[in-house]
Formats: C-alpha cells, structure tokens, sequence
C-alpha cells in the first residue's frame, strides 16, 4: 500500500535547530533516526506536490536535496542546516519550500536564467512596454508576499534609453521571488500543508505566466 504524506513530525524544526549547534558526524550519526523521519515525509510531500502541479500543467520532477555538503573543494560543516525540496518545471523554473531551524521559505523563479532565457529577457525589457507589465506582475506578486530578491547588477545595462521606466529590471540575471514565514507554522506539521503550500505558489502564477510567455 502506498503511503500519502501527513505532515512532518513534531521534532522538524528542534531537529535542525539542533543540527546547528551540533554541526558533525558523531552527533548526525547518533539522530540520524530523527532525521530519516523528516525526509521521508519530505519525499512523500515532493512526490504528491509533482502530481497536483501536474494537474495544473506545470509538469516537473519532485525531488528533495540532500543534507550533505559537497566537501571536495572545501572543508567546513558537513551538514546543510536548511532543508530544500521542491520541483523544477520544464522552463527550468523551481517550485520550492525551504525548511530552516526557525521558519519556512516558499520560492519560484529562474536563477539564474540560462544564456538564451537572458537574451530573450533583456530583449523583452527593453521595450517599455513589456518592462512595464513585469513591473505590475512583480507588484502583484509582492502583495501576496513574495519579494524580489536583490539584482545581479551594480547598475542598470547602458543599451537602455534614458527614458526608459524600469531600468533596474535590466540589472537581473534571473527573476526568484521567496516567501518567509517565521517560526513554526502548524500547518506543516499536517497533510494540509499539500494544499496549503500549492495555494501559496499559485500566487506567483502572474510571475509563471510572464515567464512563460517571454523566456520560456
């Protein structure tokens, strides 16, 4: 019989808030049980949210990151202390929830654009017009509480015309905006928080669409 997420456990965010302060092998080794419980329901979620974005057309893979850090070029803590899964659709876009020891980050966007999306982007914004609806679409999504992370550039492109209103646009390399929720929400720890993280991301469907039609 296949099992269907329930929510994550009780111990979720004092298990990682934990890891932060105990950061090593011995300590992850002895609560590894702890975490094994967290990232099965973490898979359960991926794999049921691939399915209901699916059925909404966004047709993506879901996956969950893994906990260790790539250690081959550095050396420091071996652990992630956030706790990534999500879904990239077939744009290349992420789908994603973030799990941190102190709260939860919901996320969409493409970062960083491949090299013909960003062609295809500044292109668009050049004109004032199609800059201009970003700008909208942007605010829209902002008012449902999903900001616009800080641009890639110092300053806007110089092929810009002075007059151009929305210059800063140009400054992105790719367009990710990201939701905070502080502290322990309780509908995380409930098979609720399927439909309530879908409905979250359904909120950056403006952003989607804008992406969609102009980077795709």
């Amino acid at each position: 019989m296949t099992s269907s997420f329930t929510g994550w456990p009780p111990h979720l965010f004092s298990w990682f808030a934990d890891l932060e302060q105990n950061n090593n092998k011995p300590w992850f080794t002895e609560h590894r049980a702890g975490f094994d419980e967290i990232n099965a329901a973490s898979k359960l979620f991926a794999n049921e949210l691939e399915e209901r974005l699916a059925s909404a057309g966004i047709n993506g893979e879901g996956k969950v990151w893994r906990i260790h850090r790539d250690q081959r070029f550095s050396k420091g803590e071996p652990y992630k202390t956030t706790h990534d899964l999500g879904l990239f659709d077939e744009t290349g876009a992420l789908h994603g929830l973030r799990i941190e020891p102190h709260g939860v980050t919901l996320a969409y966007g493409l970062l960083p654009f491949s090299k013909t999306q960003l062609e295809k982007y500044r292109e668009a914004i050049a004109e004032p017009a199609a800059a201009t609806d970003l700008d909208k679409v942007l605010a829209k999504v902002d008012k449902a509480g999903f900001g616009l992370g800080e641009p890639d550039l110092k300053r806007p492109l110089k092929t810009l015309p002075d007059d151009h209103p929305h210059p800063d646009l140009s400054r992105y390399k790719g367009l990710f905006v990201t939701k905070y929720v502080e502290g322990q929400p309780s509908w995380i720890f409930k098979a609720g928080a399927l439909s309530h993280v879908e409905k979250e991301l359904a909120k950056t469907r403006p952003l989607q669409a804008w992406l969609a039609d102009t980077v795709g």
